[in-house]
């Protein structure tokens, strides 16, 4: 794939990995699309890459609910046409230990709010894809606190796999 004039959307645009993962793409002349909800942060990524030959555009998300996501990617698609590219970053916390007293009601509250806004953004991307009507990437990435070992690592995993998958099935 050719990443000058493609479109990448870029989640947790404000976070450093994601200014950094903006920088790089629109230094290729990639127009980028970043998302995030913290609105400062996310200003500030979209400035460090001005100098670029790529078009950014900072996208706040109200919230991380399906309304908000929704309307995300409504705009990013109206922006620049469709998606080539997502750069989904896990920035869930990692999940208890079993042996946590209380653990079922923290793992329970854990993974619906950090697997759900993954699902629905890789869910998006993926219907953005199709009606554009040609191959895209979608890439999970997990969080720079999350190390190789844990459990929520492997959950991105065992995900992205699963929907590799059905996207290619």
């Amino acid at each position: 794939m050719k990443i000058d004039n493609a479109v990448v959307v870029i989640t947790a645009g404000g976070s450093s990995s994601g200014r950094a993962m903006a920088e790089h793409f629109c230094s290729l002349g990639a127009d980028v699309a970043l998302l995030d909800t913290e609105w400062p942060a996310l200003r500030l990524s979209a400035d460090q890459c001005r100098p670029y030959a790529g078009r950014v555009q900072p996208i706040c998300l109200a919230d991380n609910q399906p309304a908000s996501i929704h309307d995300a990617f409504a705009q990013v698609t109206q922006l620049f046409g469709g998606i080539d590219v997502l750069i989904n970053q896990w920035q869930g916390d990692i999940l208890p230990s079993l042996f946590n007293n209380g653990a079922w009601c923290d793992m329970s509250r854990t993974l619906t709010n950090t697997t759900s806004p993954c699902y629905l953004v890789v869910q998006h991307a993926a219907e953005c894809m199709q009606q554009r009507g040609r191959p895209g990437v979608i890439i999970n990435v997990a969080g720079a606190h999350l190390t190789p070992d844990t459990v929520a690592n492997a959950m991105i995993g065992g995900l992205t796999q699963r929907w590799a998958k059905e996207l290619s099935g």
